[in-house]
């Protein structure tokens, strides 16, 4: 699912504007694997895939939804950037 994404989009200019896969596709990517792995049905992967676009990015189509507030759950991945900050784990390779 992740490929296909990526192949659907202009890859260089995503990267170009400072985009990563990993984090902009791959919810969609763990999204489809864990369905097919516990067999979803059309509507409940349907689901599953518009909540891996909220932790994707987040997206105005869940605006006046309660997915919105889904939006702010990956604060444990904001909690966890901090702590790993802290300890010198620096996101670039030349730091």
């Amino acid at each position: 699912m992740t490929t296909r994404i990526g192949i659907g989009i202009d890859y260089p200019t995503f990267r170009a504007k400072g985009w990563h896969g990993p984090g902009v596709l791959g919810p969609f990517g763990a999204a489809a694997a864990v369905g097919r792995l516990r067999k979803f049905d059309t509507e409940t992967m349907a689901k599953a895939f518009g909540l891996a676009g909220s932790q994707a990015a987040g997206t105005f189509a869940a605006w006046g939804t309660p997915t919105v507030k889904f939006h702010q759950c990956a604060a444990h991945v904001r909690l966890m950037a901090a702590l790993l900050a802290e300890q010198k784990f620096w996101p670039r390779a030349n730091s």
